[in-house]
């Protein structure tokens, strides 16, 4: 039996490196198979690994993802609207917090969203009506912002009188 690899030099060592090299490079399968073998018999300690890594590079993650999301607007609007559907009492709950936190801010929105008639106030407004949600069409939503928006029109004009 042969030393030690910490007992060997560099030169030996390095022998050994380019054997391993060429090894794995003529058996790829076998180096797949062992590298499937031990994730297999070693799952704890990866998931602890992947764990750690996590908890210490949680910066890093953050910006892959922000780039991620950057490059791919199509995929990361169509997983948001999976999560919201998946998650929609947490989003709620996250909008009533958001809310809470920022009534400022949240007053602003709302008098944007007022002003532009948007079709959530506009829906709002129909089921304040009496509308069933599920009988809310766009058809509808754009006949009331007609009626508002004459309804709008009248009343600066009788300011203006």
């Amino acid at each position: 039996m042969g030393k030690k690899y910490s007992e060997m030099t560099e030169e030996e060592k390095e022998k050994i490196r380019a054997n391993n090299r060429k090894w794995r490079l003529n058996n790829p399968e076998k180096v797949k198979e062992n590298r499937k073998g031990w994730r297999t018999n070693n799952r704890e300690k990866i998931k602890k690994y992947n764990k750690e890594w996590r908890t210490n590079n949680h910066e890093k993650i953050k910006k892959y993802n922000k780039r991620w999301r950057l490059k791919n607007p199509e995929k990361e609007r169509e997983r948001f609207k999976k999560w919201v559907l998946n998650n929609h009492g947490r989003m709620r709950e996250l909008q009533r917090k958001w809310s809470s936190n920022n009534p400022v801010k949240k007053r602003v929105k709302s008098k944007k969203q007022r002003a532009n008639l948007v079709p959530s106030y506009i829906k709002a407004i129909l089921m304040e009506k009496g509308f069933p949600k599920e009988t809310i069409t766009p058809e509808l939503i754009e006949v009331q912002r007609l009626i508002i928006k004459t309804k709008r029109l009248t009343k600066n004009k009788l300011k203006e009188n």
